[in-house]
């Protein structure tokens, strides 16, 4: 774990006026939802969206003192890339729970990494 990029990672949301929880997919999905349970506890207002065409449109809402949290597992999602970008644009930060060697690595201000192998086998129950 990168110490470092945890404590950046806990300023940035202790910080900001609005947490947005952008994420798709199954396990990113959930993900978002789980760091609005988490972190409205703390006083922290959330905004989870997993569709991309919303991400899009309150990426365009934001403003400075918000923070964008991207989650992915393969961190090669170009529309989220993309809502970062239009966030940034509108003075937002970004912080981003992907591979730092992935796409997303790549937009966000700040970069919380994780090393997780991609499961090929889509339809498994497992």
């Amino acid at each position: 774990m990168d110490l470092p990029a945890v404590e950046r990672a806990v300023e940035m949301i202790a910080g900001c006026t609005t947490l947005y929880a952008f994420g798709g997919g199954g396990v990113s999905s959930w993900l978002i939802e789980e760091i609005q349970n988490r972190f409205f506890r703390l006083g922290i207002r959330v905004i989870p969206c997993a569709d991309h065409q919303l991400q899009f449109m309150l990426a365009s809402t934001t403003e400075r003192g918000d923070l964008v949290f991207c989650c992915s597992l393969t961190g090669d999602n170009a529309e989220l890339a993309r809502t970062v970008s239009v966030a940034r644009e509108y003075g937002a930060l970004s912080l981003g729970l992907v591979p730092p060697d992935s796409l997303l690595a790549g937009v966000v201000d700040a970069l919380l990494p994780i090393d997780m192998p991609a499961d090929e086998d889509i339809l498994s129950p497992a």
